[in-house]
Parts: structure tokens; C-alpha cells; sequence
């Protein structure tokens, strides 16, 4: 007879199903692992001249500009342009962020008044040294895609010193 919270239960059908304990691991696995302590992200609006925004745009590779709407503390809505992540510029799973880059989040938040409790939250984020960030934290699909072309790139160079 199976202990409780051990595997060895069964549906309706007959067919087992995942103990209690492997649920518990699924869902712990499908949350991110710095949920954040609410559903709202906090930050500075800056107002910039089209060429400032633009000269941002060429420097943040990996980024695409994406319009979102945003309530101020004070109540207002205002329409917003936001750096985002683009496809080629995704992890494929989470890491912990490095320090240098926490530290910069934390300062801000602090010189520009954000949320004490969303300054708790970031100050509560578990980072790893800045230096000798490993394999994980550049593994985005923009890699592969350079690999790739540089390996073509060496098949035709191999190719035309062959033929001549």
C-alpha cells in the first residue's frame, strides 16, 4: 500500500499517474525562478529626441523596440517605447543574473524612487560574480546563426583554394 504523498496512485482509467512529490517538481521547474513580486514592472521613463532613441537602438544589439502602455505612480497612462529582447537574443532558460548587472538595477531603483517593495524584491535576487560568466549565459539562437556562417564561410573558402 503506498505511503501518502508517494507515487503508485492511478486515475480513473487505470493508468498511473505522477506522485505528488513529481507534481510538486513540474510546476516548481514551469515558474521562473525569480518570480517577480507582482505582475508589474517598475522603472524610469525618459523622455528622448527620435535621434537619441535611435543612437540607443544601434548601440543595444539583440533588442527590439516594442510600444507598451504604462501606468505612472501617480495614476497617469502614458504610451512608452521599450527595449525587449528579441528572438535571436533569448536565453533558452533562465540564469541567475550577474552581479555588476543587479547592482545597476538596485542603484537605479534607489536614485530614482521606485517602489521600497519592489527595491526589497530586487535586493532579495541571488546573482553570480560578473567575472567568468559561463556557456549558459550566451547561448541564444543569434550564436548558432554566426557558427553556422562561419562555417560555410570556411567550406567555400576550403572549397575554392580546392579547385584552384
Amino acid at each position: 500500500m503506498p505511503r501518502a504523498g508517494s507515487g503508485g496512485s492511478s486515475s480513473s482509467d487505470g493508468s498511473p499517474t505522477a506522485s505528488y512529490d513529481q507534481q510538486q517538481q513540474q510546476q516548481q521547474q514551469a515558474r521562473p525562478r525569480y518570480p517577480p513580486f507582482t505582475q508589474h514592472v517598475h522603472g524610469v521613463l525618459y523622455k528622448l529626441r527620435a535621434a537619441d532613441m535611435a543612437t540607443i537602438a544601434r548601440k543595444e544589439a539583440g533588442y527590439v523596440i516594442k510600444e507598451i502602455e504604462v501606468q505612472t505612480y501617480d495614476g497617469r497612462r502614458v504610451v512608452a517605447q521599450a527595449f525587449v529582447s528579441g528572438p535571436l537574443a533569448t536565453l533558452p532558460a533562465e540564469v541567475a543574473p550577474p552581479e555588476k548587472y543587479m547592482r545597476a538595477l538596485r542603484e537605479g531603483a534607489g536614485d530614482n524612487y521606485l517602489d521600497p517593495l519592489h527595491q526589497a524584491w530586487l535586493s532579495g535576487v541571488n546573482t553570480v560574480s560578473s567575472a567568468g560568466l559561463g556557456p549558459e549565459y550566451f547561448a541564444t539562437p543569434s550564436k548558432y546563426i554566426a557558427w553556422g556562417f562561419i562555417a560555410i564561410a570556411a567550406l567555400l573558402v576550403v572549397g575554392f583554394i580546392v579547385q584552384h
